[in-house]
């Protein structure tokens, strides 16, 4: 049986029929633009012939009736063609001066300033005079919002400038002129880069300050992305460095722990590796507080995988992790500390070194302080292997600890009786509130055994 295919006739698409001002306008265009062909022959000859200035103000003729009837696309080939016959005939002053009065042009259209900026820009590398051509091009950009990227780009070509001359400062004040993040037409990843190039010179004028404000401009979901993974080591890597110069050890923990989970590093074992173990140590040098403990716990934890490769790093961290003593000198392998030692964050810093033991004779206090509410000074620096003196200099520092996100120890020492008391008093509104249970308990029991001698009685009565 035959299946006839039934298919729907398609409408004939409307006929776009030209009105005559739409012909007119058309056919006025194409003049023009025969007009500026035979128009920029007859500059460019000029030009050759040393009359350049004759070749420019004829061209300025020809843009000056395409702009007054509004031919918005002929005026723009015609700036073109402007800024194109100062270049070919090599005159740099003229072109600068042509750049300018094609912008203070009355009622010139921002198309038309597009077109020609965009047409200078990628004279810049030729220019004998760069910084002098740059900010040419930036006056003609400002306060002009078609041409924002334009700016941000011209800005950051006269930072590098003045960076190579060694005016690191003003490099580092032009930049902070333009304000990228507010840039609506400027991709993601070009407004991440130059973000992180005023984070860089605010930071190379040490200027601690602005560089942790500038940092929060980075949206940081945005360069979680794959795509984004390398502006995301050269921000943490950035933070780093800034942290390092902080010495915020527990903000370091964190960068270097960012810059793990990143596709890139995750694939290549060695940097993997490299940053665990930079994560691993620096939360070890870090104050004992609830943020520390979290971050503790979690590198336990979540990278309990990677951590069995590097079984020196994963004792480190179980040490901090037990209520325990750790014996000083570290013995986290069958070399001891040697594997720990080895970290390049030893070498430029030797400071951290004795803080890391530090650290461990903190952890030793809290341990004790776990476990005893009451001890004898000199039991207590027993146990630890310290002098009596030291210790009492311990406690007392870990009592009065001023430290972000460290926790202070409750202690409190008796020098004629040689006794280092942990037991924290409670204060008396958590003792009236305690009182206050324990009453309402007793109560609610009174009650219920009074219910219940009261059924009793009831029972008895009803069975005599």
């Amino acid at each position: 049986m035959d299946v006839e295919e039934h298919t729907e006739a398609k409408e004939p698409e409307p006929m776009q029929v030209e009105t005559p001002a739409k012909v007119a306008k058309k056919n006025r265009e194409q003049k023009f633009l025969a007009d500026l062909e035979v128009a920029e022959a007859a500059a460019r000859k000029l030009a050759e012939g040393g009359q350049l200035q004759q070749g420019i103000d004829d061209l300025f003729k020809l843009e000056k009736k395409t702009r007054l009837v509004l031919e918005f696309v002929v005026t723009a080939k015609v700036a073109v063609a402007l800024v194109k016959l100062c270049k070919g005939a090599g005159d740099w002053q003229a072109l600068k001066d042509t750049i300018i009065l094609l912008a203070k042009r009355r009622q010139q259209h921002k198309k038309v300033i597009i077109a020609y900026i965009t047409e200078a820009i990628t004279y810049i590398d030729d220019a004998p005079d760069e910084a002098a051509y740059l900010q040419t091009l930036l006056t003609i950009c400002e306060g002009k919002i078609y041409l924002e990227i334009e700016r941000a780009r011209l800005t950051r070509r006269i930072a590098t400038i003045k960076e190579t001359a060694g005016d690191v400062a003003g490099a580092a004040k032009i930049m902070q002129t333009v304000a990228v993040e507010t840039y609506g037409s400027m991709d993601g990843h070009e407004k991440a880069d130059f973000i992180l190039e005023q984070m860089r010179l605010c930071q190379a004028q040490k200027d601690f300050v602005r560089t942790l404000i500038v940092s929060e401009k980075i949206d940081k979901e945005l360069i979680e992305k794959p795509e984004y993974q390398d502006i995301k080591l050269r921000f943490y890597s950035q933070l780093s460095e800034y942290y390092h110069l902080k010495d915020n050890t527990l903000e370091l923990c964190r960068c270097n722990l960012r810059i793990l989970h990143t596709p890139k590093i995750q694939a290549d074992d060695a940097k993997l590796h490299e940053h665990l173990q930079r994560a691993c140590l620096f939360v070890a040098l870090s104050s004992y507080g609830k943020t520390q403990q979290q971050l503790l716990f979690s590198i336990n934890t979540d990278e309990s995988k990677e951590l069995e490769q590097i079984p020196a790093y994963k004792n480190l961290l179980k040490f901090f992790t037990t209520k325990e003593i750790i014996q000083w000198p570290l013995q986290v392998g069958p070399s001891g500390d040697e594997a720990l030692k080895t970290q390049s964050i030893f070498k430029t810093q030797p400071k951290w070194e004795l803080r890391l033991k530090r650290r461990v004779t903190e952890h030793n206090v809290r341990v004790i302080a776990h476990w005893y509410t009451r001890i004898r000074l000199d039991r207590f620096a027993e146990l630890l292997d310290v002098e009596r003196q030291e210790l009492e200099n311990i406690v007392s520092r870990m009592v009065c600890i001023r430290e972000d996100d460290a926790e202070p120890l409750y202690a409190k020492i008796d020098r004629p009786e040689g006794i280092v008391s942990f037991i924290k008093p409670v204060p008396v509104e958590e003792t009236l509130s305690d009182w206050a249970s324990d009453l309402s308990s007793v109560m609610k029991l009174i009650e219920s055994t009074k219910f219940l001698i009261d059924k009793e009685v009831m029972m008895n009565a009803a069975t005599e």
